[in-house]
Protein backbone atom coordinates (compact mmCIF):
# COMPACT_ATOMS: atom_id res chain seq x y z
CA UNK A 1 0.00 0.00 0.00
CA UNK A 2 1.40 3.49 -0.69
CA UNK A 3 2.03 5.88 2.06
CA UNK A 4 0.03 8.33 2.99
CA UNK A 5 1.87 11.68 1.62
CA UNK A 6 1.88 14.35 3.96
CA UNK A 7 -0.02 17.83 3.33
CA UNK A 8 1.90 20.79 5.58
CA UNK A 9 -0.36 23.72 5.32
CA UNK A 10 0.62 25.73 8.08
CA UNK A 11 -1.14 29.24 6.88
CA UNK A 12 -2.93 30.59 3.81
CA UNK A 13 -3.12 34.43 3.71
CA UNK A 14 -5.85 35.75 1.29
CA UNK A 15 -5.21 39.58 0.25
CA UNK A 16 -7.81 41.92 -0.86
CA UNK A 17 -6.68 45.35 -1.26
CA UNK A 18 -5.14 46.82 1.56
CA UNK A 19 -6.76 43.99 4.15
CA UNK A 20 -6.10 40.75 4.96
CA UNK A 21 -7.11 37.67 6.55
CA UNK A 22 -5.47 34.02 7.41
CA UNK A 23 -6.79 30.70 8.83
CA UNK A 24 -4.54 28.29 10.20
CA UNK A 25 -4.44 24.39 10.07
CA UNK A 26 -3.43 23.21 13.26
CA UNK A 27 -0.71 20.21 13.12
CA UNK A 28 -2.40 17.04 14.71
CA UNK A 29 -0.73 15.76 17.98
CA UNK A 30 1.17 12.26 18.11
CA UNK A 31 -1.62 10.14 19.17
CA UNK A 32 -3.94 12.08 16.33
CA UNK A 33 -1.43 11.18 13.77
CA UNK A 34 -0.84 7.49 14.94
CA UNK A 35 -4.77 6.82 14.74
CA UNK A 36 -5.29 8.80 11.80
CA UNK A 37 -2.42 6.45 9.82
CA UNK A 38 -4.25 3.19 10.87
CA UNK A 39 -7.82 4.38 10.12
CA UNK A 40 -6.30 4.76 6.85
CA UNK A 41 -4.72 1.44 6.81
CA UNK A 42 -8.12 -0.05 7.99
CA UNK A 43 -9.54 1.87 5.43
CA UNK A 44 -7.38 0.51 2.75
CA UNK A 45 -7.89 -3.60 3.80
CA UNK A 46 -11.53 -3.21 3.94
CA UNK A 47 -11.59 -1.48 0.53
CA UNK A 48 -9.62 -4.34 -0.89
CA UNK A 49 -12.10 -6.72 0.89
CA UNK A 50 -14.86 -5.03 -0.99
CA UNK A 51 -16.30 -3.78 2.70
CA UNK A 52 -16.68 -0.36 0.84
CA UNK A 53 -19.55 1.67 3.00
CA UNK A 54 -17.49 0.61 6.00
CA UNK A 55 -13.95 1.53 4.62
CA UNK A 56 -15.45 5.31 3.86
CA UNK A 57 -16.08 6.29 7.41
CA UNK A 58 -12.53 5.44 8.16
CA UNK A 59 -11.31 7.61 5.45
CA UNK A 60 -13.28 10.26 6.64
CA UNK A 61 -11.92 9.87 10.59
CA UNK A 62 -8.59 9.59 9.45
CA UNK A 63 -8.83 13.15 7.28
CA UNK A 64 -10.42 14.87 9.78
CA UNK A 65 -7.67 13.98 12.44
CA UNK A 66 -4.84 14.80 10.28
CA UNK A 67 -5.78 16.01 6.57
CA UNK A 68 -3.69 14.69 4.29
CA UNK A 69 -4.17 15.25 0.23
CA UNK A 70 -3.68 11.29 -0.29
CA UNK A 71 -6.14 10.51 2.35
CA UNK A 72 -8.71 13.06 0.66
CA UNK A 73 -8.23 11.32 -2.47
CA UNK A 74 -9.01 7.63 -1.10
CA UNK A 75 -12.33 9.34 0.57
CA UNK A 76 -13.31 11.06 -2.92
CA UNK A 77 -13.11 7.87 -4.38
CA UNK A 78 -14.48 5.66 -1.88
CA UNK A 79 -17.17 8.12 -2.11
CA UNK A 80 -17.68 7.65 -5.73
CA UNK A 81 -17.34 3.59 -5.78
CA UNK A 82 -20.66 3.41 -3.43
CA UNK A 83 -22.62 5.76 -5.18
CA UNK A 84 -22.28 8.86 -3.51
CA UNK A 85 -21.42 11.27 -6.24
CA UNK A 86 -22.02 14.59 -5.07
CA UNK A 87 -19.73 13.88 -1.78
CA UNK A 88 -17.02 12.17 -4.43
CA UNK A 89 -16.99 15.24 -6.46
CA UNK A 90 -16.67 17.55 -4.08
CA UNK A 91 -14.10 15.70 -2.99
CA UNK A 92 -12.18 15.84 -6.22
CA UNK A 93 -12.82 19.20 -6.26
CA UNK A 94 -11.22 20.30 -3.17
CA UNK A 95 -8.06 17.97 -3.39
CA UNK A 96 -7.85 19.69 -7.03
CA UNK A 97 -7.77 23.35 -4.76
CA UNK A 98 -5.14 22.09 -2.32
CA UNK A 99 -2.62 20.53 -4.99
CA UNK A 100 -3.24 23.55 -7.18
CA UNK A 101 -1.64 25.83 -4.09
CA UNK A 102 1.36 23.51 -4.02
CA UNK A 103 1.88 23.81 -7.21
CA UNK A 104 1.34 27.76 -7.05
CA UNK A 105 4.05 27.57 -4.54
CA UNK A 106 6.66 25.96 -6.98
CA UNK A 107 5.62 22.08 -6.43
CA UNK A 108 5.63 19.51 -8.51
CA UNK A 109 1.78 18.15 -7.37
CA UNK A 110 0.62 15.75 -10.17
CA UNK A 111 -2.75 14.54 -8.41
CA UNK A 112 -4.09 18.01 -9.34
CA UNK A 113 -5.02 17.01 -12.97
CA UNK A 114 -6.10 13.50 -11.78
CA UNK A 115 -8.32 15.36 -9.03
CA UNK A 116 -9.51 17.88 -11.90
CA UNK A 117 -9.93 14.67 -14.60
CA UNK A 118 -12.58 12.98 -11.93
CA UNK A 119 -14.49 15.86 -10.85
CA UNK A 120 -14.89 16.69 -14.37
CA UNK A 121 -16.02 12.91 -15.13
CA UNK A 122 -18.74 13.23 -12.36
CA UNK A 123 -20.21 16.45 -13.08
CA UNK A 124 -23.07 15.22 -15.85
CA UNK A 125 -23.72 12.52 -13.21
CA UNK A 126 -24.19 14.82 -10.29
CA UNK A 127 -28.32 15.00 -8.98
CA UNK A 128 -29.08 18.16 -7.49
CA UNK A 129 -31.95 19.83 -5.32
CA UNK A 130 -33.59 23.39 -6.35
CA UNK A 131 -35.44 24.88 -3.15
CA UNK A 132 -37.87 27.49 -4.25
CA UNK A 133 -39.58 29.29 -1.90
CA UNK A 134 -43.45 30.76 -2.43
CA UNK A 135 -42.51 33.48 0.66
CA UNK A 136 -38.92 34.04 0.79
CA UNK A 137 -39.78 37.19 2.87
CA UNK A 138 -41.49 35.21 5.72
CA UNK A 139 -39.70 36.31 9.09
CA UNK A 140 -38.03 34.27 10.82
CA UNK A 141 -38.33 31.30 8.08
CA UNK A 142 -36.17 28.69 8.46
CA UNK A 143 -35.72 25.43 6.14
CA UNK A 144 -33.67 22.25 6.96
CA UNK A 145 -32.89 19.32 5.67
CA UNK A 146 -32.45 16.19 7.13
CA UNK A 147 -32.16 18.51 10.48
CA UNK A 148 -28.93 20.70 8.21
CA UNK A 149 -29.84 24.51 8.01
CA UNK A 150 -30.52 24.93 4.34
CA UNK A 151 -29.03 29.16 4.77
CA UNK A 152 -31.46 31.71 2.77
CA UNK A 153 -28.13 32.09 0.04
CA UNK A 154 -29.09 28.41 -1.24
CA UNK A 155 -32.80 29.07 -2.13
CA UNK A 156 -33.30 28.80 -5.43
CA UNK A 157 -29.76 27.08 -6.43
CA UNK A 158 -29.08 24.01 -7.78
CA UNK A 159 -27.38 21.87 -4.83
CA UNK A 160 -25.75 18.97 -5.83
CA UNK A 161 -26.78 16.43 -3.08
CA UNK A 162 -25.82 12.06 -3.21
CA UNK A 163 -28.58 10.21 -4.04
CA UNK A 164 -31.63 9.26 -1.63
CA UNK A 165 -34.20 10.20 0.15
CA UNK A 166 -34.23 13.19 2.00
CA UNK A 167 -37.28 15.54 4.30
CA UNK A 168 -37.66 19.04 3.95
CA UNK A 169 -39.11 21.13 6.73
CA UNK A 170 -40.06 24.50 6.71
CA UNK A 171 -40.94 26.40 9.65
CA UNK A 172 -41.58 30.06 11.11
CA UNK A 173 -42.52 31.88 14.40
CA UNK A 174 -46.41 31.29 14.44
CA UNK A 175 -47.11 28.98 11.47
CA UNK A 176 -47.70 25.54 10.75
CA UNK A 177 -44.26 23.15 10.16
CA UNK A 178 -44.38 22.36 6.46
CA UNK A 179 -42.65 18.65 5.64
CA UNK A 180 -41.92 16.80 2.75
CA UNK A 181 -39.93 13.79 2.07
CA UNK A 182 -38.74 13.50 -1.62
CA UNK A 183 -36.70 10.72 -3.42
CA UNK A 184 -33.53 11.82 -5.30
CA UNK A 185 -32.05 9.20 -8.09
CA UNK A 186 -29.00 8.83 -9.58
CA UNK A 187 -27.64 9.78 -13.06
CA UNK A 188 -28.36 14.09 -12.79
CA UNK A 189 -31.70 13.44 -11.14
CA UNK A 190 -33.11 17.00 -10.93
CA UNK A 191 -35.64 17.61 -7.88
CA UNK A 192 -37.42 20.87 -7.17
CA UNK A 193 -38.73 21.60 -3.93
CA UNK A 194 -41.36 24.30 -3.59
CA UNK A 195 -41.80 25.48 0.16
CA UNK A 196 -45.28 26.90 0.16
CA UNK A 197 -46.55 29.92 1.96
CA UNK A 198 -46.93 28.60 5.65
CA UNK A 199 -50.62 28.66 7.15
CA UNK A 200 -51.31 29.81 10.30
CA UNK A 201 -50.79 27.68 13.29
CA UNK A 202 -54.24 28.27 14.37
CA UNK A 203 -53.70 30.05 17.82
CA UNK A 204 -54.77 33.83 17.54
CA UNK A 205 -53.68 36.33 20.51
CA UNK A 206 -56.05 37.16 23.14
CA UNK A 207 -55.57 40.61 25.49
CA UNK A 208 -55.01 40.36 28.91
CA UNK A 209 -54.94 42.63 31.86
CA UNK A 210 -51.55 43.73 31.24
CA UNK A 211 -52.16 44.23 27.81
CA UNK A 212 -49.86 41.94 26.69
CA UNK A 213 -51.57 39.11 24.37
CA UNK A 214 -51.62 35.37 24.72
CA UNK A 215 -52.01 32.36 22.61
CA UNK A 216 -55.55 31.21 22.98
CA UNK A 217 -57.30 28.04 20.86
CA UNK A 218 -60.29 28.97 18.90
CA UNK A 219 -62.75 25.58 20.13
CA UNK A 220 -66.00 27.73 20.65
CA UNK A 221 -68.62 25.77 18.18
CA UNK A 222 -71.03 27.46 15.81
CA UNK A 223 -74.36 28.51 17.71
CA UNK A 224 -76.37 26.10 15.12
CA UNK A 225 -74.20 23.34 16.59
CA UNK A 226 -74.65 24.47 20.12
CA UNK A 227 -78.37 24.28 19.61
CA UNK A 228 -78.47 21.02 18.22
CA UNK A 229 -76.05 19.34 20.51
CA UNK A 230 -78.29 21.02 23.41
CA UNK A 231 -81.40 19.68 22.08
CA UNK A 232 -80.36 16.19 21.64
CA UNK A 233 -78.90 16.29 25.31
CA UNK A 234 -82.23 17.62 26.74
CA UNK A 235 -84.08 15.15 24.56
CA UNK A 236 -81.79 11.85 26.09
CA UNK A 237 -81.93 14.10 29.99
CA UNK A 238 -85.67 13.76 29.74
CA UNK A 239 -86.00 9.86 28.62
CA UNK A 240 -83.77 9.00 31.28
CA UNK A 241 -85.44 11.12 33.88
CA UNK A 242 -88.69 9.31 32.72
CA UNK A 243 -86.80 5.77 33.10
CA UNK A 244 -85.80 6.83 36.62
CA UNK A 245 -88.46 7.63 37.94
CA UNK A 246 -90.37 4.50 36.86
CA UNK A 247 -87.42 2.13 38.11
CA UNK A 248 -87.43 4.00 41.78
CA UNK A 249 -91.09 3.05 41.84
CA UNK A 250 -91.13 0.07 41.15
CA UNK A 251 -88.68 -0.18 43.93
CA UNK A 252 -91.06 1.93 46.34
CA UNK A 253 -93.61 -0.60 45.18
CA UNK A 254 -91.44 -4.04 46.34
CA UNK A 255 -90.37 -2.03 49.52
CA UNK A 256 -94.13 -1.29 50.37
CA UNK A 257 -95.14 -4.97 49.52
CA UNK A 258 -92.05 -6.07 51.99
CA UNK A 259 -94.07 -3.74 55.13
CA UNK A 260 -97.19 -5.39 53.85
CA UNK A 261 -95.59 -9.17 54.04
CA UNK A 262 -94.08 -8.49 57.46
CA UNK A 263 -97.26 -7.18 58.84
CA UNK A 264 -98.80 -10.14 57.97
CA UNK A 265 -96.58 -12.37 59.13
CA UNK A 266 -96.60 -10.49 62.59
CA UNK A 267 -100.62 -11.13 62.28
CA UNK A 268 -100.44 -15.16 61.98
CA UNK A 269 -98.59 -15.83 64.97
CA UNK A 270 -98.24 -12.86 67.61
CA UNK A 271 -96.41 -15.16 70.21
CA UNK A 272 -93.53 -16.98 69.67
CA UNK A 273 -95.72 -20.39 69.94
CA UNK A 274 -96.97 -21.20 66.37
CA UNK A 275 -98.98 -23.91 65.42
CA UNK A 276 -97.10 -26.24 62.61
CA UNK A 277 -99.10 -25.17 59.91
CA UNK A 278 -98.88 -21.02 60.70
CA UNK A 279 -94.44 -21.79 60.88
CA UNK A 280 -94.98 -22.84 57.76
CA UNK A 281 -97.03 -20.07 56.23
CA UNK A 282 -94.75 -17.66 58.07
CA UNK A 283 -91.63 -18.87 56.60
CA UNK A 284 -93.47 -18.54 52.90
CA UNK A 285 -94.43 -14.80 53.81
CA UNK A 286 -90.59 -14.02 54.43
CA UNK A 287 -89.06 -15.62 51.68
CA UNK A 288 -91.47 -13.79 49.33
CA UNK A 289 -90.57 -10.76 51.61
CA UNK A 290 -86.73 -11.10 51.13
CA UNK A 291 -87.46 -11.79 47.24
CA UNK A 292 -89.17 -8.50 47.50
CA UNK A 293 -86.37 -6.45 49.21
CA UNK A 294 -83.95 -7.48 47.09
CA UNK A 295 -85.86 -6.46 44.04
CA UNK A 296 -86.94 -2.59 46.23
CA UNK A 297 -82.03 -2.84 47.05
CA UNK A 298 -81.57 -2.96 43.27
CA UNK A 299 -84.81 -1.04 41.36
CA UNK A 300 -84.73 2.33 43.93
CA UNK A 301 -81.39 3.39 43.62
CA UNK A 302 -80.67 2.42 40.06
CA UNK A 303 -83.67 4.28 39.22
CA UNK A 304 -82.83 7.17 41.96
CA UNK A 305 -79.36 7.46 40.44
CA UNK A 306 -80.98 7.44 36.28
CA UNK A 307 -83.89 10.42 37.24
CA UNK A 308 -81.09 12.13 38.63
CA UNK A 309 -78.71 11.43 35.83
CA UNK A 310 -81.68 12.74 33.53
CA UNK A 311 -82.03 15.65 35.83
CA UNK A 312 -78.33 16.48 35.20
CA UNK A 313 -78.53 16.23 31.55
CA UNK A 314 -81.09 18.59 31.22
CA UNK A 315 -79.43 21.15 33.26
CA UNK A 316 -76.36 21.01 32.21
CA UNK A 317 -77.65 21.64 28.09
CA UNK A 318 -76.22 23.86 25.96
CA UNK A 319 -78.82 26.35 24.88
CA UNK A 320 -78.53 29.37 22.27
CA UNK A 321 -78.41 32.14 23.32
CA UNK A 322 -75.89 29.82 25.37
CA UNK A 323 -75.62 30.61 28.94
CA UNK A 324 -72.93 30.88 31.26
CA UNK A 325 -70.91 27.65 32.37
CA UNK A 326 -72.35 25.22 34.72
CA UNK A 327 -70.59 22.94 37.42
CA UNK A 328 -71.97 19.95 39.31
CA UNK A 329 -70.18 17.24 41.94
CA UNK A 330 -72.28 14.51 42.42
CA UNK A 331 -71.73 12.01 45.25
CA UNK A 332 -73.73 8.80 45.11
CA UNK A 333 -74.99 6.94 48.50
CA UNK A 334 -76.46 4.35 49.62
CA UNK A 335 -78.65 2.46 52.68
CA UNK A 336 -79.48 -1.01 53.92
CA UNK A 337 -83.25 0.23 52.93
CA UNK A 338 -82.36 3.75 50.83
CA UNK A 339 -80.00 5.06 48.40
CA UNK A 340 -79.63 8.52 46.29
CA UNK A 341 -77.02 10.92 45.38
CA UNK A 342 -76.20 14.57 47.07
CA UNK A 343 -75.80 17.14 43.97
CA UNK A 344 -74.07 20.54 44.17
CA UNK A 345 -73.02 23.46 41.80
CA UNK A 346 -74.69 26.17 39.81
CA UNK A 347 -76.42 27.05 37.02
Amino acid sequence: MKPRARLSVAALALATGSSSSSWVIAEPSSAETALAIQLFEDAGKLMAAGHLTAACPKYAESNKLDPQLGTLLHLADCHEKVGKTASAWAGYKEAAEIAARRNAAGGNERREQVARARAGALEPKLSSVVVRVAQGDSAGLEIRRDGELVGREAWGSAMPIDPGRYTFVAQAPGKKTWTQTVDVGPNGAKVDVTIPALVDDGVTPSPTASGLTTPTDVVTPPAADRQGRGTTQRTAGYLLTGLGVIGAGVGVAFGLKVRSQLDDRAAICPSDDCRPDEAQHIRAIEAEARSNATAFNVAFPLGAAAALGGVVLVLTAPSYPSRSASSFNIVPWTGPNSAGANLAGHW
